[in-house]
């Protein structure tokens, strides 16, 4: 359906949903404008979306922390008992000699 040059639109108001044949930019009963903003569903989107790539970015962090904790506290471990291990070597082998340099009672 074409319109006719000067004819009114059909036009729905956002604001009150009134239905209205003008050429006006403003609706005729309460004032609103016909234009829709649409910065504030993109202002929500935004700062919906920012929130959930820090809080990804957050658990991801945390994740990293916990593996490293336990990857560090694994490798601490294995060292302690690497280090046991090394010092009973020595004192077997200080008890050895000693045994055989002091004389028997």
């Amino acid at each position: 359906m074409h319109q006719a040059p000067g004819e009114a639109v059909q036009k729905v108001c956002p604001r009150c949903s009134t239905l209205a044949y003008t050429g006006d930019r403003r609706c005729p009963w309460c004032g609103g404008s016909y234009r829709r903003r649409a910065w504030p569903g993109l202002l929500v989107v935004l700062i919906l979306q920012t929130a959930l790539v820090l809080g990804g970015v957050a658990a991801m962090f945390v994740v990293a922390a916990r593996e490293a904790d336990d990857k560090l506290d694994t490798e601490i471990e294995r060292v302690e008992r690497d280090l046991d291990q090394s010092f009973e070597t020595v004192e077997r082998t200080v008890r050895r000699e000693l045994d055989r340099r002091l004389p028997a009672p």
